[in-house]
């Protein structure tokens, strides 16, 4: 298991419902990991004035946004967060990457607005920009998401791959940190055909994947998390973003980790991905952790 470290946590806001619900989360994150908290907010140029910014949907306030970051800055502060403000003018995505990069950001923690359909896909968002592009873990909390409540517990979903194990030491650390349940999952997406394979018993082969899937997942597992006993492993068959929702509203977790692997844009906009699918879909804030 490699050492988590946050040590400064951006947390963009555009001053709605999904941002303040972001940065309540990133207040006890902060807390856990004695990290400080930058809130950032980038005004479009044509705001620049304020007129516009204050008439944008979804802002629950007519304050202007200075006054707006000042008011969140209040919240972490009176509970003993480190915290500082930017506001910047510019396109949004492209001004949360360069911010994370030039501070040195552990971990970036924003709200999404959950659209749907073809025009979301092809034209993306803010939050799924950042997400295919930013170089530190993303806490996203979207628009299914219930009201905040403990992260108990944490559900991280690990296909073996590099970057789900990364995600595996996050959610160790958030759950040890937190002091709440961790259920790790792997989800078999393949199965041999009857038709195609007659000669294949099948209900063996299923036996022995997920005997083998167990056995992965108990090697992956560090000790140390074991030791306090709150640690479950399961194994179910689907597809992978549909059985981490499925598992994730059945448990009613109050967090999902896993590992994203960066697809290119393109691919990415037209097809979508397990990640992708889950953070617009999931019950709860997802936590996408990339290998390194």
């Amino acid at each position: 298991m490699q050492a988590i470290e946050i040590r400064r946590i951006l947390c963009p806001t555009d001053f709605s419902d999904f941002a303040d619900r972001a940065l309540a989360l990133a207040i006890p994150v902060a807390r856990w990991s004695h990290a400080a908290i930058t809130i950032l907010h980038v005004r479009p140029p044509a705001d620049a004035d304020g007129d516009a910014a204050r008439r944008r949907p979804g802002r629950r306030t007519s304050l202007p946004p200075a006054a707006c970051l000042q008011a969140c800055a209040r919240r972490a502060q009176n509970a003993g967060v480190g915290i500082e403000t930017l506001l910047r003018d510019g396109d949004a995505s492209r001004e949360i990457l360069a911010c994370a990069t030039r501070l040195g950001s552990d971990l970036l923690v924003m709200g999404t607005h959950g659209r749907s359909g073809f025009e979301r896909w092809v034209m993306g968002s803010v939050a799924e920009k950042v997400l295919r592009k930013a170089a530190c873990p993303v806490l996203t909390v979207g628009a299914g998401t219930r009201e905040l409540h403990a992260l108990d517990p944490i559900l991280c979903a690990v296909d073996f791959s590099a970057s789900s194990c990364r995600a595996l030491d996050y959610a160790v650390s958030f759950a040890q940190a937190a002091r709440v349940r961790l259920e790790v999952l792997h989800v078999v997406e393949s199965m041999p055909s009857v038709d195609a394979h007659p000669a294949i018993d099948i209900a063996a082969h299923r036996r022995w994947l997920i005997d083998e899937a167990y056995r992965a997942l108990h090697e992956l597992v560090p000790d140390e998390a074991r030791e306090a006993g709150r640690v479950e492993e399961s194994v179910t068959f689907g597809k992978a973003y549909a059985e981490i929702l499925r598992v994730a509203r059945d448990a009613e977790s109050g967090l999902v980790v896993l590992g994203t692997r960066g697809r290119e844009a393109v691919d990415l906009a037209l097809f979508g991905s397990t990640t992708n699918q889950v953070v617009r879909a999931a019950p709860c804030p997802v936590l996408s952790v990339r290998e390194g």
